[in-house]
């Protein structure tokens, strides 16, 4: 019936829409160590550290969650004021902005970086991405990643399916800066729900997570490629949950573990990222690139 009923918006919205324009607890705190704008062009200089085009650069998943107009409410929570002082500040530092869909062209070889580059992108589906992220970002014409829990949508403080529907076909100079992505079906722990319990049941559960989440938002969107981020980080390089993914046809999964990576170390199926809470210092960002 919930299907039914996204398929129904969808139509309707095809008709209407111009193509244009809780607190979460992460069970990975520490950074892990690997060796070691939108602006997609190919450029085979070297720059004043000596590194060469796409050897050697670095790039920074960033994960934010709800914003809001006052004081946050909680760590998760970024202050609007903040969150645009963010992009100010990635803007001002150069960085190359790439979208997840990037890393796949990245890993084929289809794409280069000229620089150390960020993904934004944004956790659970609140209406605050709608009503204050998106508009800044298209301010900036910033390219951001929306991990959606589609059992959430249209409930209270999150977005609708119109929204959602909305942000995947809005296009600047004739591309896509929005991209829908999934955060499973209703946000739960992965790993630790299939404790003591038997593979099949566990493996039944994955399926239904990880594949309806899918179907929910391939329906809405169209869209042939999808990523997983991993609800708390729960499971992060856990084989069961990447077959999983695989087998329901995802193309990486981003985790909670924190980290930069370069094109050659890259694992898409075990993607780092950097969580920005309501303290967080943007300047710290530089850090991964060092």
């Amino acid at each position: 019936m919930m299907k039914i009923k996204i398929l129904f918006v969808t139509l309707l919205l095809s008709a209407i829409v111009a193509c244009t324009p809780n607190t979460k607890e992460e069970l990975s705190k520490q950074p892990i160590h690997l060796n070691s704008g939108h602006n997609c062009s190919i450029d085979n200089s070297t720059n004043a550290t000596g590194k060469s085009t796409g050897t050697g650069y670095k790039i920074l998943i960033l994960m934010y969650h709800n914003l809001s107009s006052g004081f946050p409410s909680n760590e998760y929570d970024r202050k609007k004021s903040d969150f645009e002082n963010d992009l100010k500040y990635i803007l001002s530092k150069n960085y190359q902005l790439i979208s997840m869909d990037d890393l796949l062209k990245l890993k084929s070889g289809q794409m280069q970086l000229n620089r150390d580059a960020i993904i934004l992108t944004f956790d659970d589906g609140y209406a605050s991405w709608y009503t204050k992220a998106t508009p800044l970002l298209k301010k900036y014409n910033m390219p951001a990643t929306y991990f959606i829990v589609p059992e959430w949508i249209g409930s209270s403080n999150y977005m609708t399916w119109a929204n959602v529907y909305e942000l995947h076909n809005y296009t600047s100079n004739g591309n896509h800066l929005f991209s829908i992505h999934s955060h499973t079906s209703s946000h739960p722990l992965l790993k630790q729900w299939g404790n003591a319990k038997p593979p099949a049941v566990w493996q039944n559960f994955l399926n239904l997570q990880l594949g309806e989440s899918i179907d929910w938002i391939k329906d809405v969107t169209q869209q042939p490629t999808m990523f997983l981020a991993l609800p708390y980080g729960d499971g992060a390089g856990d084989s069961t949950i990447t077959q999983t993914a695989i087998s329901k046809g995802y193309n990486g999964i981003r985790t909670s573990e924190r980290a930069s990576f370069t094109v050659d170390e890259m694992d898409l199926f075990r993607l780092p990222s950097v969580v920005i809470l309501s303290t967080t210092r943007i300047e710290t960002i530089d850090n991964y690139f060092n």
